[in-house]
């Protein structure tokens, strides 16, 4: 049947959703979770484990979806490379954020996905370009890694702000926001469809197809049902933060093409996150 793999993906994603947002009893563990811990760890859980079961019961080959280390080296440099790229936009939110207009609003958003866009663009052009080099070594690689997580927890030492909050966030934003958002949209989502539709298309040397269209546009309506809380009778919907995520999703999809695993995405993704979130928790916000 044609479109199996979009039917597929679909049902997989709403199973989530229903889960997360419907499910009785789930709801008021996740907000103990974030009260007590900042972050839902059996969001996160779900978030890895329907996918691998989709994966296991239907016996596929976990490198066809990106879950292999074989690569993870280049990898990780350029997943480094992506988080260097995404700081700009970064640096932007916060500043839109101060001026009441961040990417939950029209203009705010489509503001921050151009700047996405652009950055997605230079960044690629350097990983295709023949002046593309990686770092010195791995041991390099690693050690940049380290020293952005050890950032927030120094700061807050410092400011006397460490608290248990802000080392669930790097430890939950790295494994489960980073890796495990990876596993799920440019892993299972974009490589199912890809596996049915291929990747016919090409950006700046890096083949694409469907898949990275689909995993982006889901990533970004997860994005978009945050703000549902039917246990308070909010059904709004966040189009404004859905565009912006997908347009993150997009640059992620493409490190997700361009390194044949989800080892680039997910440090690219899980140092963001890591780091942005941490700082938040640190200073109260």
């Amino acid at each position: 049947m044609r479109g199996r793999s979009i039917v597929e993906v679909l049902a997989v994603f709403s199973c989530f959703q229903v889960i997360i947002i419907l499910l009785p009893g789930v709801s008021g563990l996740i907000r103990w979770e974030q009260r007590v811990l900042g972050w839902s760890y059996f969001t996160g859980f779900l978030t890895v484990l329907l996918p691998t079961l989709v994966m296991v019961l239907q016996k596929r080959e976990f490198e066809l979806y990106g879950l292999t280390l074989r690569r993870w080296e280049t990898s990780l440099d350029v997943g480094l490379k992506g988080y260097l790229y995404l700081v700009a936009p970064q640096m932007l939110i916060t500043l839109l954020s101060s001026k009441g207009a961040a990417y939950r609003y029209v203009d705010g958003s489509l503001v921050l996905s151009v700047s996405i866009f652009v950055m997605l663009f230079l960044l690629l052009r350097r990983l295709t370009g023949k002046k593309y080099k990686p770092f010195s070594s791995t041991r390099a690689r690693l050690l940049v890694a380290v020293l952005l997580l050890s950032i927030p927890l120094l700061v807050g030492g410092v400011y006397g702000r460490l608290t248990l909050k802000v080392f669930s966030t790097i430890f939950w934003q790295l494994v489960f926001g980073g890796f495990g958002e990876e596993l799920f949209y440019r892993g299972y989502v974009q490589s199912t469809v890809n596996e049915e539709y291929g990747r016919p298309w090409s950006f700046e040397g890096v083949a694409f197809g469907p898949g990275l269209l689909v995993s982006s546009a889901l990533y970004g309506l997860d994005r978009a049902l945050n703000t549902v809380r039917p246990w308070r009778g909010v059904y709004t919907v966040s189009w404004s933060w859905g565009f912006f995520a997908f347009s993150v999703g997009v640059f992620y999809g493409f490190i997700r093409e361009r390194t044949g695993d989800v080892v680039g995405s997910g440090v690219a993704n899980g140092l963001v996150d890591s780091v942005g979130e941490a700082f938040n928790k640190v200073f109260g916000r």
